[in-house]
């Protein structure tokens, strides 16, 4: 059983050590781009980015995620390898003649073509860091992903500060980081020795597709709960309040950089797992390790962002800060969704996965649509939040429903009432450190066992080595 956990704890130091990187450079470069940029500017970049992420589940028919889960299978790495690179073809060359017709939305026509390079080259990206984790080549994904952040600050510096190009800028600057990391990664991961040697498997292609099919309206639900927003803010209300929205949901990055180190590590582990003992204790135990974590980081960033948000964003972004609570605590269920998230995917079930967000994304947009015009950026955060939770508590039930797994709800439970609690609280401006002291305190008297077991396996994990 021990060796399950230290495994998954070494897989996660070696997937912090990248995306650690790549978020904090994201969180640095925030001072850089309120300063740099207008709000309507950064709102505007933001929102082609934004569309972007929306489209590229159409037309990658989010492959990636059959080629990590078939691909790990014994002996089918090469033939997964070239499923994903027929679909990449194809998937490009509809993004380009698709183009067009995107640039009839006033708001993004002057940069439709940066939005069909970012497609395009996320895709690639996707595809050939997935490929890495397939290989086992978890060190050369945590380097590159800090050498992407390195890069990314480099471009920036000079097309922002240097040569002042604005919105050209940010866009030129994230294309160009993922497009070489995306080259990188294809020339470690051996991809293409590997696609010379590999041979179409027809009912290989067929399973790959069944499977990711669902996975396309999993992340355009995602999108729509992360894009709806700013979409239904800048044409509700201005492009200014967007720039101050994007701002405020800029800090619950670092809450998703956690998640996202875990689930890297926690998709692998539960593939492996199913596809050997399938221990439903072992699921169990991460979980309440899970919860604990991402509930205590939620809760202490809660605590401190007020004063944190005078010195961190420029001066016009300042009242940014009373969205972030809220949209902290919506970090933190998405965390729970994607963990569970996870776990459909190793049971080779993704329609739970995008049942879930489907309806998540439509109770986003209604509420948006409610509650935009009576409270402003405050009814777009409600949604959000609302989204996340919807989707977090679907999963779990649905996966409590279909598996042997019994999570722990009532604690669950208790910590989301907590952090909600404090969240709006804090929001209101009502006694902030006084709410926060309690938040705090209840948090240790429901976790403290899980804390230290939790600690206990760290601690072995490090005397191994």
């Amino acid at each position: 059983m021990n060796h399950k956990y230290r495994r998954l704890a070494g897989d996660m130091g070696l997937f912090a050590m990248g995306s650690l990187g790549s978020k904090l450079v994201l969180f640095l470069l925030l001072p850089i781009y309120t300063h740099v940029l207008s709000d309507g500017e950064y709102g505007i970049a933001d929102l082609v980015f934004t569309m972007g992420d929306l489209i590229l589940p159409f037309v990658s028919l989010a492959f990636y995620n059959g080629l990590l889960r078939y691909g790990l299978m014994e002996g089918k790495h090469r033939n997964a390898l070239l499923c994903t690179v027929i679909v990449f073809l194809v998937g490009s060359g509809a993004t380009v003649l698709l183009t067009p017709l995107l640039g009839l939305y006033p708001a993004i026509s002057n940069w439709k073509w940066y939005l069909c390079a970012h497609v395009v080259v996320h895709f690639a990206r996707n595809s050939a860091l997935v490929y890495l984790k397939v290989k086992d080549k978890n060190k050369a994904y945590a380097i590159l992903s800090i050498v992407q952040a390195l890069l990314l600050v480099g471009f920036n510096v000079l097309f922002l500060i240097v040569f002042k190009l604005g919105i050209i800028g940010y866009l030129l600057s994230t294309i160009l980081s993922n497009a070489i990391l995306a080259i990188l990664a294809l020339i470690i991961g051996g991809m293409l020795p590997d696609i010379k040697g590999a041979k179409l498997e027809k009912p290989l292609f067929k399973e790959m597709v069944t499977y990711s099919i669902p996975f396309i309206f999993n992340d355009v639900s995602w999108g729509v709960i992360h894009s709806a927003d700013k979409i239904m803010i800048e044409s509700m209300i201005n492009g200014s309040m967007l720039g101050l929205y994007t701002a405020a949901s800029k800090i619950p990055a670092l809450v998703n950089a956690f998640t996202a180190i875990f689930s890297q590590a926690w998709g692998l582990a539960s593939i492996k797992e199913y596809d050997s003992t399938n221990d439903t204790k072992f699921y169990t135990n991460v979980f309440n390790y899970f919860c604990a974590a991402v509930f205590g980081v939620t809760i202490l960033l809660i605590t401190v962002i007020k004063p944190f948000m005078k010195i961190y964003v420029g001066s016009g972004f300042t009242e940014s800060w009373k969205y972030v609570p809220l949209l902290l605590a919506s970090a933190a269920f998405a965390a729970v969704s994607t963990f569970a998230g996870n776990m459909f995917g190793a049971f080779k079930q993704s329609r739970p996965i995008m049942t879930s967000t489907l309806i998540a994304g439509a109770a986003n947009v209604v509420i948006n649509y409610l509650l935009i015009p009576v409270l402003g950026v405050f009814g777009a955060v409600i949604g959000t939040v609302s989204a996340y939770f919807i989707v977090a508590v679907i999963r779990l039930f649905t996966l409590m429903h279909k598996t042997k797994i019994r999570f722990n709800l009532l604690k669950a439970g208790l910590l989301t009432l907590i952090t909600l609690c404090q969240a709006t609280l804090v929001s209101l401006g009502v006694q902030i450190y006084l709410v926060s002291a309690i938040a705090i305190v209840l948090f240790l008297l429901i976790v403290w066992k899980d804390l230290i077991a939790a600690f206990r396996i760290l601690k072995a994990k490090l005397g191994h080595r």
